[in-house]
C-alpha cells in the first residue's frame, strides 16, 4: 500500500507545518524509515506523521532519521505548546523536552484523516 500521487502533493504543500496526517500502515513506512518502529506507533490499521516547521528537530531528523513521538500530554487532557506545560504535565515521566526557545506555534497541531 504505497502513498498515492494526490496524498504526496498533499503532502509537498502542507509540510512542513504542524501539520500530522494520519496515514494506513503500508510498505511506504520502509521507505520513509520506519519499518524497525512499526511494532511500537500507531494503531494495527495507521499511523500519524508529521514534519515540524522547526529547525532544531529537523536538524536532529536529518541527523538520525525519522523519529517516533507521542504527544506531550496526557490522553483526554488539553494539548501543550510549551516546555514548562510538558513537565508541569508529566512530571518525572519525562526525561526530557527539546527546547529551541520560544515556539511560534500556540495551537496544537492538527490531525488529517
Amino acid at each position: 500500500h504505497l502513498l498515492s500521487p494526490l496524498l504526496l502533493d498533499f503532502m509537498e504543500a502542507a509540510w512542513p507545518s504542524s501539520i500530522s496526517m494520519v496515514i494506513p500502515r503500508g510498505p511506504w513506512m520502509d521507505i520513509f524509515g520506519l519499518g524497525d518502529a512499526a511494532i511500537h506507533i500507531g494503531t494495527p490499521q495507521s499511523i500519524a506523521i508529521r514534519n515540524p516547521d522547526c529547525a532544531v528537530a529537523t536538524h536532529l531528523i536529518n541527523q538520525v532519521g525519522p523519529i517516533a513521538v507521542t504527544s506531550a500530554n496526557p490522553t483526554g487532557e488539553a494539548d501543550t505548546t510549551h516546555h514548562n506545560q510538558v513537565y508541569a504535565k508529566l512530571g518525572d515521566k519525562v526525561d526530557g523536552v527539546l527546547c529551541d526557545g520560544p515556539s511560534p506555534e500556540n495551537i496544537a497541531s492538527t490531525v488529517v484523516d
